[in-house]
């Protein structure tokens, strides 16, 4: 499965303490369907495999999983209680699904994070 390079920066970038929301369309046909998809994580790290800052799940409520025409979408939404604590920098992001064996990595990229004005 090709994996998706999805950077998540300037006007796209999450603001520490907000909530935010976003989506990761794979269309692959091989994937899916929604109902299949056991479990799907998304975090981000200060550095490359380093231990994530944040760590979102299907499970945990946070990633919802829907089908599309061919493939399937993730609509992860990140609560401001999870970003609240990060500092301003770009950090490194990743989602993976499992359809009931081991995880595939589907996306990865930046993410950047900016300070909260208005508190």
């Amino acid at each position: 499965m090709p994996k998706l390079k999805q950077d998540l920066v300037g006007e796209n970038a999450l603001v520490a303490g907000d909530g935010y929301s976003f989506e990761i369309e794979i269309s692959d046909p091989n994937v899916g369907p929604a109902a299949a998809i056991t479990e799907a994580r998304w975090g981000l790290s200060a550095e490359p495999g380093g231990a994530p800052a944040v760590t979102l799940t299907k499970t945990g409520g946070a990633i919802v999983v829907s089908d599309l025409a061919v493939g399937i979408k993730l609509t992860i939404t990140v609560p401001g209680s999870a970003s609240a604590a990060l500092a301003e920098g770009r950090y490194y992001h990743e989602a993976e699904i499992a359809e009931g064996g081991d995880p595939i990595t589907v996306t990865k990229g930046l993410i950047e994070v900016l300070p909260q004005i208005l508190a």
